[in-house]
């Protein structure tokens, strides 16, 4: 019985000799290729604004860039959807204090018929109508659209107690955005994509407003 035992002894301990314990530097490298495999799927997404974002430090504006755009970032992604600045000073807003952003095909530009989504912020001058004057404009009963959003526009409640402004798709030559404009320290900004839904654009307003990660 003796001789057995060390026999199993024995053939544990050439096992485990054979089979060395992974070092604490192999454990961290499988640990960091396991969290890479999970990462790869959401890489693009969680970069949607990474080649955009060096071309915005010099902006006196602070950036709201929204976390969530519906359906989601990784959808966006999929699509090969890209991030690209357009439209510098088009709101009468000197350059620094002024930021355009589509979601679109890559060299799309401003181009209605291939941006998926808009988002931005200005300096309004004096010159620059009102959300109130805006409203009042949409609500208009002498506008009239071959189709529209089954939801009227106006003042939506947004994160922080901010008062947002809504204005919902419509179709004209071709399908718009639905939008949520608000105003914040002195700085009009807005958020849009085509065809959402209330919730949807509100979710990603008040995702703008919330992103720290949106100001780097």
């Amino acid at each position: 019985m003796t001789k057995y035992i060390a026999a199993i002894l024995l053939a544990l301990l050439l096992v485990s000799c054979a089979a060395p314990a992974p070092t604490d530097t192999q454990n961290q490298a499988a640990q960091a290729e396991e969290s890479a495999s999970e990462k790869t799927g959401s890489a693009n997404a969680q970069n949607l604004y990474y080649y955009v974002r060096p071309q915005l430090t010099n902006k006196s504006i602070p950036l709201h860039l929204p976390s969530y755009i519906p359906p989601g970032k990784e959808e966006i992604a999929k699509e090969g959807l890209v991030a690209q600045i357009t439209a510098e000073g088009e709101e009468e807003s000197t350059d620094d204090a002024y930021y355009k952003l589509v979601i679109a095909q890559p060299n799309c530009g401003d181009t209605t018929a291939c941006t998926y989504a808009s988002m931005g912020g200005f300096k309004p001058t004096e010159n620059t109508p009102s959300l109130e004057e805006r409203l009042e404009e949409r609500l208009s009963p002498d506008l009239e659209f071959s189709e529209e959003a089954p939801f009227p526009p106006g003042k939506v409640e947004l994160t922080q107690g901010i008062q947002g402004y809504l204005f919902p798709w419509f179709i004209g030559a071709y399908q718009t955005e639905t939008q949520v404009f608000w105003q914040e320290d002195g700085y009009r900004y807005w958020v849009g994509v085509r065809g959402a839904s209330k919730d949807e654009i509100i979710r990603m307003a008040n995702s703008a407003i919330n992103d720290e990660g949106g100001r780097k």
